[in-house]
């Protein structure tokens, strides 16, 4: 990671620290480190860094996506009413894509699930 630049090595500081986070986010804290950081040098290191399988992206849906540390394969449970978003780890998912993977002939290059619903907290609140 030495040969990282100074902005790339600020973005993926930023994008550790914090499970899921958004471009404005991300903006704000390095532009507190790097105040003549511009956007497009942000969005360009995080492509970098995705390509360089460092941190993921989540497209939560056609306009909103956030990143993430690279972690391996998982994904993601999001609450529709608190936005809370929950990584979730099941070899079960992976078998099952797997299956479907050669029941239908189909090479699968990646996985983005994204499953929606209540959280437990949210629920109960609904339920009082």
């Amino acid at each position: 990671m030495s040969n990282y630049s100074r902005q790339n090595n600020t973005i993926l500081k930023i994008v550790e620290a914090h499970p899921h986070i958004n471009i404005k986010e991300i903006s704000d804290k390095a532009k507190f480190k790097i105040p003549t950081i511009s956007l497009a040098t942000i969005y360009r290191n995080l492509d970098k860094l995705e390509s360089h399988q460092k941190i993921q992206r989540i497209h939560i849906n056609r306009e909103f996506v956030l990143y993430e540390k690279n972690k391996g394969p998982h994904h993601h449970f999001i609450c529709t009413k608190c936005n809370t978003i929950s990584d979730l780890y099941d070899p079960q998912i992976n078998v099952c894509t797997s299956c479907l993977s050669g029941q239908h002939d189909f090479t699968i290059n990646h996985i983005n699930m994204n499953i929606f619903g209540t959280c437990k907290k949210c629920s109960q609140t609904l339920s009082n």
